[in-house]
């Protein structure tokens, strides 16, 4: 559908308009209706201004990285041994098999 992004439970609704936003929210949740799915008010936002989404803060003037998950690389430490650059090497393989799912769905 265009101007959304799901990705797991999460669903993302865009527009360059507030009334097009508007109209693909409600067929969004037309959708999610005659799925007879639920949504679980509480979790919902609406008409947010910014998002934060797969480690990135979407705003009107565009995709940034979430600050809060850039200091894990800006603080990233030497490695000293064999089985520390197993492991990072490791939860870089995972991240960047993330980054394809989420760029796949951009």
């Amino acid at each position: 559908m265009e101007g959304t992004k799901i990705f797991m439970d999460d669903v993302l609704v865009h527009a360059e308009s507030e009334e097009l936003h508007d109209q693909r929210l409600a067929e969004v949740l037309k959708v999610i209706k005659a799925a007879g799915l639920k949504l679980n008010r509480t979790k919902c936002k609406f008409k947010q201004k910014q998002v934060r989404f797969l480690g990135h803060i979407i705003d009107e003037t565009g995709i940034h990285a979430d600050p809060n998950k850039v200091t894990g690389i800006e603080n990233f430490s030497v490695l000293y041994s064999v089985h520390y650059i197993y492991i990072t090497m490791l939860q870089f393989n995972d991240l960047i098999e993330l980054l394809t799912l989420w760029f796949a769905l951009w």
